[in-house]
């Protein structure tokens, strides 16, 4: 898959499931802005991470964030994602 499908197919994937992670995430934080913050920072991490392929350092850097707490929420996020949608997991990591 190339960059382009597989950034399209991010999009797609990220666009259904926004309802549900946004409600799951309003009800950890109790605030609908809180919990779209919440979902978006753990899809930017994915995100600046496979398909911008930024090492972890690098993507802390954009997110001003430590590269302890990349390492961790990138861990969390790929374990949901392997979950929720095997077939995307499998196409970023093999590019």
């Amino acid at each position: 898959m190339d960059r382009d499908r597989a950034r399209a197919s991010f999009e797609e994937f990220t666009a259904a499931r926004w309802p549900g992670l946004v409600r799951v995430a309003y009800l950890l934080t109790g605030h609908q802005q809180d919990a779209e913050d919440l979902v978006q920072s753990a899809l930017e991490r994915v995100a600046l991470r496979f398909y911008e392929d930024l090492s972890e350092s690098q993507t802390a850097d954009v997110l001003g964030c430590s590269a302890g707490t990349v390492k961790s929420q990138t861990r969390h996020a790929l374990s949901r994602l392997r979950i929720l949608n095997p077939h995307l997991l499998e196409e970023a990591v093999r590019r």
